[in-house]
């Protein structure tokens, strides 16, 4: 069917109701007016997505169609499950039109209704009268033109052929109220049963006399009929196929009425409407108030929804050009959609152009569906309050004739009404080709090309980069291989409504970061413009990153890097006029051991494990000296703080209230320590190495590590041996040969003072020790001899030379170390690598040990051509290539002097230096951290 009015063409007519829904309008009833996505879906229908700012609900989100009178696609009202009685969804509506031969392109839900599902108003179909409109106003489709029909009536009257007794009654395949009068059904009200459910009443059955006549019911026709039953029941009864059935409950009376009739009996039902809409209506549905009309608000007081408040609504409206305006307005969802009062809805189809308007049945009931452009199905769009479509009565459904198998006419991209954040990039996804029955035909068109008619982005294949200036930018997409055109919204912002930074691949929003030092994270921001996404990740140019506080280092990209000297700061991000503080704060802050260090892993373990903390919040102070009683305190954590028995200590020098009492009463409790005098236990002069070796020694069984007795030979590596006192030797000895304890370079210095970190590297070993893993001990005989090949030479700057040792008579593995690590590295095979950064030559030892058995050799390092010295602070990441994609395997302190390698990598040196662990390493810095001397 056509509609009336044809002063333009159909695609004309399209495209100038388009560009008027793109302009931006300051301001209607629904609010301030932020977004509104239109996309065409065939000649003259226009699907419109509205977000708007209301004074009072706050964000409100609009859904509509806009159908010109000259489109193929007309209004057609149904009944959801095919019958007066019984509400179903949207979906069946959908499906009950498709199975009469329709195309559904989109829907709304229509009419109030009560008990049973039963609509309020009037339902006709395709001419067919179905229930009678109770006075209540309507909406009718004539010759594919909406039109309004107000306070209608049907008038139904039972001519009795017999003596020509006539029974008025207006109540067609109503809900039977016990007072409500006489009501008429056939099988139109429902295919089950009268539904008079136990209520009881008097009933006469007629069957329709065919007599070569029409046997629809019209809102004017004349019917024969033929009485087939008169009787009473307690319950509901079969209708049956072109059967009527007269009714009334007991307690209407009513009686003479039913006894006048008798079996055989023939009675002529008229049906009688005066109004011209309804009488030439294919058809109709009930509405609410008339909210509109001659283009002025109605008088509000005589509204009977007028009082509901802000809600969900629906409503219909006709503008003076006959362009069909259907409206859905989500509600009760705070912070997505406030809903409208019935009075802002008049104002918004008002402010839309609408002559007349009424309102639908609104709540949980509203709902709007569609089909758009690759879809193969009608899909809801709005968001229904209570969660899922209700099952409502009756549904107005847009249709079309074209069954939608006919070739593609047009292209349209799949997420028509981007937005995207001025500066930032969006990628368009695919573009699918359609018919004039908005059927997909082609789901993916490869070969689409995209142009920006208003010049407020560009394209780079299918990625739009928007410009500076905001506004809605037209995009016509053109596909040579179909030669079809289509165009699509993207909507250009320069504002943010909110801001969100994650971790990479991560949809938990951050508000604060706990990190260790010299971890990274790489971050991401998106955001949103009235909820819709405006920021992708990725988009760096739109955004700026920052830190404060001293906690790290930040690209341009996100990438943030825990190396500062403080241990809390702030993260700032900044896009769209947003800003978004993120609070860090890094646990194991201990910028005196970095990552280079020796006693790095150990200090790390030791701090995840709560085992000891630092002298200040950014240190650990690893060379400081250790007290007694901070000693067995660290032990004590090391073992996890078990419970102590026994009586407390009675050291007059250890009070129940210091820090360290429990772990002192612990350790003299197990045998571990013992006072310096009988009664001082001395928690705060410090312990030497031998002290601390032995005390460590004895704890080894409560850990569950077993110590063999050890030959006091494995001693013997060490020059200073013989300042170890008798007592500590044993327990020396044993820690030597089980890998937990070393010396530096051929001195294990026993009467000097335990460090710090030396003590976290004792319990790191002593923690994670693993008996499996350790090494065989050496079999050696007392003639066994180890030789080095050379033993002495002389290495090039970078230069490594392998020394080979030569055992006779032992059996086991050599161990190297060298008395300076700094001028020349050794690795476990004996490899040697000159490191050296001074100027001149330097001479170091290298020794080789097993068991009692030891040799030496003596290197003479030359000088580097280039070195260079580390400026970055707190210290510089060494990465394993020319880049910062590349990984972190290591760094240096500021000040830290390495040999250049390489410079001919631009903003890159290969350096080479020795690492914590006295071993060669090779990698990459940035050169804007090094000075080349």
């Amino acid at each position: 069917m056509k509609h009336a009015v044809q002063s333009l063409s159909k695609r004309a007519a399209a495209v100038l109701l388009a560009a008027a829904l793109a302009l931006p309008t300051a301001y209607a009833s629904a609010g301030t007016r932020w977004l509104t996505s239109s996309q065409t879906l065939t000649d003259g229908l226009t699907y419109v997505n509205t977000i708007t700012q209301h004074s009072s609900a706050g964000r409100v989100e609009s859904y509509s169609f806009q159908l010109s009178p000259d489109s193929d696609v007309y209004p057609i009202m149904v009944q959801s499950s095919g019958t007066a009685y019984g509400a179903a969804t949207i979906n069946k509506a959908i499906s009950y039109a498709e199975s009469m031969g329709y195309n559904v392109i989109g829907g709304i839900n229509s009419d109030f209704f009560g008990n049973g599902g039963v609509p309020l108003g009037i339902s006709i179909e395709d001419g067919i009268y179905k229930s009678s409109p109770e006075g209540n106003n309507a909406v009718a489709t004539v010759n594919g033109q909406v039109s309004l029909s107000v306070s209608p009536q049907v008038y139904i009257t039972l001519t009795n052929q017999r003596d020509n007794s006539t029974v008025e009654l207006t109540h067609f395949n109503k809900w039977r109220n016990s007072s409500g009068g006489l009501y008429l059904y056939n099988e139109d009200f429902s295919t089950i049963s009268t539904q008079t459910n136990a209520a009881g009443g008097r009933m006469v059955r007629f069957e329709v006399v065919d007599n070569g006549k029409s046997t629809d019911l019209t809102v004017n026709s004349t019917l024969t009929l033929e009485v087939v039953d008169v009787f009473e029941t307690s319950d509901a009864v079969p209708i049956g196929e072109d059967n009527y059935i007269l009714t009334a409950a007991y307690e209407s009376g009513f009686y003479e009425v039913f006894a006048s009739y008798h079996v055989g009996d023939r009675v002529t039902l008229t049906t009688s409407c005066s109004d011209s809409v309804l009488s030439n209506a294919q058809w109709a549905s009930g509405a609410g108030d008339i909210i509109v009309r001659n283009g002025a608000i109605t008088d509000s007081s005589q509204w009977v929804y007028g009082k509901d408040g802000r809600n969900p609504r629906t409503a219909l409206g006709v503008k003076a050009d006959g362009t069909l305006v259907l409206y859905e307005v989500d509600g009760r969802q705070s912070g997505y959609s406030g809903g409208l009062s019935e009075k802002d809805l008049a104002d918004e189809l008002l402010q839309q152009g609408c002559q007349w308007a009424v309102n639908l049945d609104g709540g949980g009931s509203s709902i709007l569906s569609a089909r758009l452009p690759g879809s193969d199905s009608v899909d809801v769009q709005n968001s229904p309050s209570g969660g899922y479509p209700r099952s409502c009565a009756t549904f107005i459904l847009l249709v079309t004739d074209d069954p939608g198998t006919g070739p593609a006419t047009r292209l349209a991209l799949k997420e028509d009404g981007l937005v995207v954040l001025a500066g930032s990039s969006v990628t368009l996804g695919d573009v699918v080709s359609i018919n004039d029955g908005v059927k997909t035909v082609n789901s993916r068109v490869s070969d689409a090309q995209f142009t920006s008619k208003n010049g407020l982005g560009s394209f780079n294949s299918s990625v739009y980069t928007a410009g500076a200036k905001g506004g809605t930018d037209t995009i016509e997409i053109y596909s040579p291989s179909l030669g079809l055109y289509g165009t699509a919204q993207i909507h250009v912002v320069t504002a943010l409504s909110q801001l969100n930074v994650t971790k990479a691949g991560s949809s938990s929003s951050l508000t604060s970061l706990s990190m260790k030092a010299g971890d990274s994270v790489q971050l991401s921001a998106t955001g949103t413009y009235w909820s819709r996404d405006a920021l992708r990740s990725g988009s760096a140019a739109s955004v700026t990153w920052s830190v404060s506080g001293g906690v790290g280092t930040i690209t341009k990209d996100g990438l943030f890097t825990a190396n500062g000297t403080s241990n809390s700061g702030t993260i700032t991000v900044k896009a769209g006029g947003v800003t978004k503080n993120i609070s860090v704060s890094l646990s194991n802050v201990h910028t005196d051991v970095t990552p280079d260090h020796w006693s790095y892993t150990a200090v790390e373990y030791c701090y995840e494990h709560g085992i000891v903390s630092g002298i200040s919040p950014t240190e650990f102070g690893r060379d400081y000296s250790i007290s007694r009683g901070d000693f067995v305190l660290m032990l004590y954590s090391a073992l996890g703080r078990p419970a102590v028995t026994g009586q407390p200590t009675n050291f007059t020098d250890v009070a129940s209230t210091d820090y360290y009492a429990t772990a002192i009463a612990w350790a003299s409790a197990n045998g571990l320590v013992s006072g310096i005098s009988a009664t001082e236990f001395g928690p705060k002069t410090l312990v030497t190495r031998e002290q601390a070796f032995t005390i460590l020694h004895q704890a080894m069984p409560l850990l569950g590590i077993t110590s063999p007795t050890p030959d006091l030979s494995v001693l013997d590596q060490f020059s200073d041996k013989d300042l170890i006192a008798d007592y500590a030797k044993p327990h020396m000895a044993a820690l030597v040969s089980q890998g937990v304890a070393s010396g530096a370079g051929d001195t294990i210095n026993p009467r000097g003072n335990l460090t710090r970190a030396e003590m976290a590297a004792l319990l790191y070993r002593l923690l994670t020790y693993d008996e499996t893993e350790q090494p065989e001990q050496p079999t050696v005989d007392p003639d066994a001899t180890l030789t080095l090949d050379p033993t002495q030479s002389q290495l090039a700057s970078a230069q490594s030379l392998q020394i080979q040792a030569v055992l006779t008579g032992a059996q086991g593995t050599v161990s190297w170390r060298s008395s300076d690590p700094t001028i020349a590295a050794v690795s476990s095979d004996g490899t040697v690598t000159n490191v050296y950064t001074g100027s001149g030559t330097a001479q170091v030892t290298i020794t080789a040990t097993l068991g009692s058995l030891s040799a030496s050799a003596v290197f003479t390092c030359e000088s580097a051509e280039q070195v260079g010295q580390v400026t970055a602070e707190p210290s510089l990441n060494v990465r394993s290539g020319p880049g910062t994609t590349y990984s972190i395997i290591s760094s240096l302190t500021y000040g830290r002097r390495v040999v250049i390698l390489d410079d001919s990598t631009d903003g890159w040196y290969q350096v080479l230096f020795s690492n914590g662990s006295g071993q060669a390493v090779t990698g990459y810095v940035s050169a804007d951290y090094l000075t080349v001397t």
